[in-house]
């Protein structure tokens, strides 16, 4: 299979399936954040590691990002990647993708994201909203973000910390009817999203520091230049002009 096809195979399985991620994360059912006030920081622009597969922050305007989201394959590989290459170790990690001699590790499209940053008060976050997928009602629009705390820890490694849904302040009577109704009724009202928004970072602000209001982290980390021809092709489709 030419990687053109792989890239198109995976893009097939993701309409079906994207995002995977929501399978496996809990979700919200409004944004944090304006996507049209925000802007990207270009330092986290390019190829980042986490868990077992790779992602693609590609800046989308100078306001956000479309995030490909790529799974590592190696089922039929005789020798396995192992662990979380922040477990083992960014070089280890490269040297058994440079070890890799029967070609068998691939990559599989494993979801797609619209992505910005939100400064709520000394907190930064960072939203992604589903995309690829299309409803035969309701066309594009998205029902479900995640919602990130975003940590910095050097220039080639940062954290993001789900924001849980389940955290007791998102039952307040007055943010829990808004949500209940913005989860079973479609099309979005634009005000009623907005005014749950706005609810949204308002509790956020007054709970940054309650351990409660977070879930599980994932920790990200910078591939480097010299390392891209790993990916390219291999895992990630290369860009065809």
């Amino acid at each position: 299979m030419t990687p053109r096809q792989r890239s198109l195979s995976g893009l097939f399985l993701a309409l079906i399936l994207v995002p995977v991620l929501a399978g496996l994360l809990a979700c919200l059912p409004v944004p944090i954040g304006d996507p049209e006030r925000s802007r990207i920081d270009t330092s986290l622009n390019g190829l980042w590691l986490w868990g077992d597969g790779v992602m693609l922050f590609e800046p989308y305007d100078k306001r956000t990002w479309l995030l490909s989201a790529y799974k590592i394959r190696d089922a039929k590989c005789t020798t396995k990647l192992g662990a979380d290459p922040v477990d083992v170790g960014y070089e280890n990690f490269i040297a058994k993708l440079r070890a890799d001699e029967t070609g068998c590790i691939e990559g599989e499209l494993d979801g797609l994201y619209k992505a910005w940053l939100t400064d709520i008060g000394r907190g930064e976050f960072m939203t992604w909203e589903p995309r690829g997928g299309f409803d035969g009602e309701y066309g594009f629009e998205p029902d479900v973000w995640y919602g990130w705390r975003l940590q910095r820890e050097g220039r080639d490694l940062f954290r993001l910390i789900l924001v849980a849904p389940d955290f007791d302040g998102l039952d307040q009577p007055e943010l829990g009817a808004k949500f209940e109704t913005l989860e079973d009724q479609r099309p979005n009202d634009p005000k009623l999203l907005k005014s749950a928004r706005r609810d949204l970072e308002r509790l956020i602000r007054r709970n940054l520091d309650n351990a409660d209001l977070y879930d599980e982290d994932y920790v990200f980390l910078r591939v480097r230049t010299e390392d891209y021809d790993l990916f390219v092709e291999q895992i990630v489709p290369e860009s065809e002009h």
